[in-house]
């Protein structure tokens, strides 16, 4: 993770601990701490947030998880439900989401 805006909040959620300590360390050597607030979440379950509280989401490997689909589709509301909207005044939300890429022909196979 790398930080380079100042004056914003982030609410980062994953179901590791360890990941978000990692998460929160990396921010405080960056002297954005105040800015991060972390929750451990499980994604099968609703996202704690308002109807259109959230400007941006950054999925990282989230939609390579096996999951059945509906709790594939879940996660994906989930986001689109706490994503800004237009009719609230501000731009619509935008989801990023970041899938590795297997480029190796020795991975890919024959």
């Amino acid at each position: 993770m790398h930080f380079a805006r100042q004056g914003f909040t982030m609410q980062a959620t994953d179901l590791s601990p360890t990941d978000l300590d990692q998460l929160r360390h990396q921010a405080k050597t960056v002297g954005m701490s105040g800015q991060v607030i972390t929750a451990v979440h499980d994604v099968r379950t609703p996202l704690s947030l308002p109807d259109a509280s959230v400007d941006a989401d950054f999925a990282r490997m989230l939609l390579c998880m096996v999951l059945s689909t509906q709790e594939f589709h879940a996660p994906v509301g989930e986001i689109r439900r706490a994503a800004s909207r237009p009719s609230r005044g501000k731009p619509g939300g935008q989801l990023h989401r970041v899938v590795p890429v297997i480029t190796d022909e020795k991975m890919m196979g024959p």
